[in-house]
């Protein structure tokens, strides 16, 4: 199969060397409107490099979209109208207008979109699932933290980083949310730099935090249930389960704490790498179709009514 990759920043780097690395597949080019960026990756994996999108049509079966979010539809819909199936990075598109309109165009052209949200190929996250599949949750927070970075600059934290999380606890529980309450603020850019939603997903309480002023990376969802704690790690692919042990007397009650630690290992944009092209081969649909990042743009616009920004 002949991939090509649109955008040579640091996403479109890396898809470029997890196609180089798939057997069966070829990386035919890499297309940056800053050519020497573009250079410095193709160079890197075999591949040719280009100053515009048009140049590789009729050189790929598929491409991966990894350019700024205001250009996803724009790139997106050029190779769907020209027979070239589309792995778009999350967030699929700016608003629900364009994403609707890219949803459109693959289906008028009987092409493949798949949306990047790649914390579904997480193992951690598909372990987690499992854990929870018979559980009762009483409650779920995730935490999302990020030293703030300059290069990503055309929209805020809720579309930048949360947007996983909402993929996530999507997933988990099957259920789309209600707003509840929405705080944000802006620290270093003209969009919010943090945010705080509370929602519900069904039943279930949701607390989201995400920011991109903290001095650490931090990635994590906590599912509080009936008898359980389950703390899931998306960077170091841990699980840790905390739960009490019977009680001791001795005078009084004394809980001992039993702590089961699951591993689950993988690198997540091959996993998700790999079903995009099943998907292109077998002319199937992936399991984040476009309707998939559409509905969580659909979220996303619900939590941006309520905003309240603090400077």
């Amino acid at each position: 199969m002949k991939v090509g990759v649109i955008g040579a920043g640091v996403m479109g780097s890396l898809h470029s060397r997890v196609y180089y690395e798939i057997p069966g597949v070829e990386l035919v080019g890499v297309v940056d409107k800053d050519l020497k960026k573009a250079k410095d990756v193709a160079l890197r994996y075999g591949a040719l490099a280009f100053d515009s999108a048009e140049k590789l049509i009729g050189k790929v079966d598929a491409v991966t979209v990894a350019v700024p979010t205001c250009s996803h539809r724009d790139v997106a819909n050029l190779f769907l109208k020209n027979g070239v199936d589309v792995l778009v990075e999350k967030p699929m598109a700016f608003d629900l207008k364009e994403a609707e309109d890219m949803i459109k165009t693959a289906r008028a052209n009987k092409r493949i979109l798949m949306v990047g949200h790649i914390e579904r190929f997480n193992p951690t996250i598909g372990a987690l699932k499992n854990i929870i599949k018979n559980e009762k949750i009483q409650e779920i927070e995730t935490r999302r933290r990020n030293p703030f970075v300059s290069r990503i600059e055309d929209c805020g934290i809720v579309l930048d980083l949360m947007v996983h999380d909402i993929d996530v606890v999507r997933y988990l529980t099957g259920e789309r949310p209600v707003v509840d309450y929405v705080i944000g603020g802006s620290v270093k850019s003209k969009h919010e730099d943090w945010a705080k939603v509370v929602m519900k997903y069904g039943k279930i309480p949701t607390v989201h935090l995400s920011d991109r002023r903290t001095q650490k990376k931090i990635r994590k969802i906590e599912v509080n249930c009936e008898d359980k704690l389950i703390d899931a790690d998306y960077v170091n692919q841990e699980i840790k389960i905390y739960s009490q042990a019977k009680p001791v007397y001795n005078g009084r009650p004394f809980f001992s704490e039993k702590i089961e630690t699951i591993v689950a290992r993988g690198e997540p944009l091959k996993l998700e790498l790999l079903e995009f092209i099943d998907a292109v081969k077998n002319r199937r649909e992936p399991s984040v179709t476009g309707e998939e990042g559409k509905k969580n743009l659909e979220v996303i616009s619900d939590i941006m009514k309520k905003m309240k920004v603090k400077e």
